[in-house]
C-alpha cells in the first residue's frame, strides 16, 4: 500500500496553478490540502493494516498451539 502512495503522493500534494490568477491559485491550494489529508488518512489506514496483520498472526499461532495441546491431551 505505502509503495503505491509514495508514488503518487508529488502528484497529489503539490498541484501547481495552472494560471496566476486569484481562483487558479487557492483551487490549487485546496487539491494539495486533499492530497496531505489522503496522506494522513492512508499512514493511519497502513498502521491499522499492519495491526490487523499481526493479530491475524498472533491468532493463528495460538489457535495452532491450542490445536496441539488438545491433541496432545486426548492421545494419552
Amino acid at each position: 500500500m505505502s509503495a503505491h502512495d509514495d508514488g503518487v503522493t508529488p502528484l497529489i500534494t503539490n498541484v501547481e496553478s495552472p494560471a496566476h490568477d486569484l481562483v487558479s491559485i487557492v483551487t490549487s491550494m485546496l487539491f494539495s490540502m486533499h492530497g496531505e489529508l489522503y496522506k494522513a488518512i492512508a499512514r493511519q489506514a497502513h498502521v491499522i493494516h499492519e495491526s490487523f496483520v499481526q493479530t491475524l498472526q498472533t491468532s493463528k499461532t495460538s489457535y495452532w498451539l491450542t490445536e496441539l495441546a488438545n491433541r496432545a491431551g486426548t492421545s494419552t
